[in-house]
């Protein structure tokens, strides 16, 4: 296995993982649910502390794929800018989380608030992750790239002419 199936296998987990995480956050918020919300506090950490691989193996990656044809350098580095951003808000994110599923938060004035911040650091983390992982598939999947210019036409329509 080298680092490109490393890269592939780990960077799904982070922004579906926040996505799960979030939504059972705010479920639980909603209906008070403490026992709910710890699982989803550790369900963030976990996924944060996830996208850790899928970071550092994403180098190795790039030294794979960087000289095939078809693949454009604007592309990658935009995915690298991307990636910059969503692992320090991962690091931040995962780090909130924790500190509120601890014991340690019980005893804090803002331990009620803890969770909430979570939730919306997580959604924050997850809108970065989205477009972390929409810039990557654009490296290698010309088929979700917006076309800027006329539609091909379908290849019945090209026979008729």
């Amino acid at each position: 296995m080298n680092k490109a199936h490393i890269h592939l296998l780990f960077n799904h987990f982070p922004v579906t993982g926040l996505m799960v995480g979030a939504a059972t956050l705010i479920v639980a918020l909603l209906l008070k649910k403490e026992q709910v919300q710890k699982a989803a506090l550790w369900i963030i950490f976990c996924c944060c502390l996830l996208a850790m691989p899928a970071f550092f193996s994403g180098e190795g990656a790039e030294e794979l794929i960087e000289e095939l044809p078809g693949v454009s350098h604007e592309l990658i580095h935009e995915h690298e800018e991307k990636a910059e951003v969503f692992i320090w808000l991962c690091a931040a994110t995962g780090l909130l989380a924790l500190f509120s599923a601890l014991p340690v938060a019980e005893n804090l004035a803002l331990k009620k608030r803890l969770p909430a911040a979570v939730a919306v650091a997580g959604l924050i983390t997850l809108f970065a992750g989205a477009q972390v992982g929409n810039s990557g598939g654009l490296i290698r999947h010309p088929e979700i790239q917006e076309q800027t210019g006329p539609q091909a036409a379908p290849e019945e329509e090209k026979d008729r002419d």
